[in-house]
């Protein structure tokens, strides 16, 4: 479920200039190093803790607390940035916060609005895989790759259409001894440490194409895993005034949880205020196999108290995994 919201802001803020990240040098031809972060505080409120998708079946209560810094230098041309995340592995009975490399990356500028990157960065997809999605945590989501180890990624853009494509080869960070562990009566809670990082889907190749306007955005995607499997999505947003709607549907053929299955999400925005939006999402989840056939909506709002500064509150219904709550409070620099 995890999305990473903050950490979404933070590459549209380093996109569009660095516009709030702390300067720690910048010279008159352009060149620059800057520090930038952020933290997300909070967590989801489970109410069947037999069925919940955390770790620990104990807790009503998981935090899912997240810290991010970086850096990112800039000389002529050419850019690089590394970024470490203080993330909690709510995936595990423990729950513990874990150091890890998020990002380390050299870029190249072809033109203003052209880019190659090379290393450890967020595949293309990535960029636009919960687009048409409102909600901040509880709805489905496109089961992408996410950031890889040993990738190569091209983005442009050419008036309306944006364009990207990558390709990652295979990480090596998987645990493939990862200690499962059950409770008194031997039921499976989770496993301890499964992943270092999330580079783990071996070799990669996707790419988005979209078309964007100030009132509306299509984009379509897919993504092929080798020996794995396919994925695509299609995604939309239209506003006007201030409603919004949005969604997506995704079909995967990979091998795994999600083989043979389609995800429909749809949203549906209104600005209360120029700081409070309220929103309602729905979401279908069918495969193959149908006791994992699922339906929920999701109901919340946002408040942005600055351009820094997010305060979210939101609610699942109706799901397999019971009533869900979310609680969180976004800030990044």
């Amino acid at each position: 479920m995890k999305k990473e919201i903050l950490a979404i802001a933070i590459s549209s803020l380093l996109m569009s200039g660095f516009a709030q990240s702390a300067t720690i040098y910048k010279k008159d031809n352009g060149d620059r190093l800057d520090i930038y972060g952020g933290a997300e505080i909070g967590g989801t409120i489970v109410t069947k803790r037999d069925k919940s998708p955390f770790g620990d079946k104990s807790k009503s209560y998981v935090d899912d607390s997240f810290g991010t810094i970086g850096i990112k230098g800039q000389t002529n041309k050419f850019y690089a940035k590394l970024e470490i995340d203080a993330e909690r592995t709510d995936w595990t009975y423990e729950n513990n916060f874990r150091l890890v490399i998020d990002k380390a990356y050299v870029g190249y500028f072809l033109t203003d609005k052209q880019t190659v990157e090379f290393g450890r960065t967020d595949t293309a997809y990535d960029h636009y895989d919960a687009f048409g999605d409102f909600s901040n945590q509880l709805a489905d989501e496109v089961s992408e790759a996410g950031d890889q180890d040993n990738t190569i990624k091209y983005r442009g853009e050419f008036g309306a259409l944006k364009v990207g494509i990558s390709y990652s080869a295979k990480g090596w960070d998987f645990e493939q001894d990862a200690q499962s562990i059950y409770d008194e009566n031997g039921i499976f809670l989770g496993k301890k440490g499964s992943y270092v990082t999330d580079s783990r889907e071996g070799e990669v190749i996707n790419g988005y194409a979209g078309y964007f306007t100030n009132n509306l955005t299509i984009i379509a995607a897919a993504e092929t895993v080798h020996n794995r499997g396919e994925l695509y999505s299609l995604h939309g947003k239209y506003k006007i005034n201030k409603f919004a709607i949005g969604g997506f549907t995704s079909y995967s053929d990979r091998d795994g949880v999600n083989k043979n299955s389609m995800t429909y999400v749809l949203s549906g925005s209104y600005d209360i205020t120029s700081q409070l939006t309220g929103y309602v999402v729905g979401n279908v989840y069918n495969d193959d196999n149908n006791d994992k056939d699922d339906q929920h909506i999701v109901i919340g709002t946002q408040y942005m108290y600055a351009k820094n500064v997010k305060l979210v509150a939101e609610a699942a219904m109706g799901g397999n995994t019971g009533t869900l709550g979310y609680l969180k409070a976004y800030y990044w620099f």
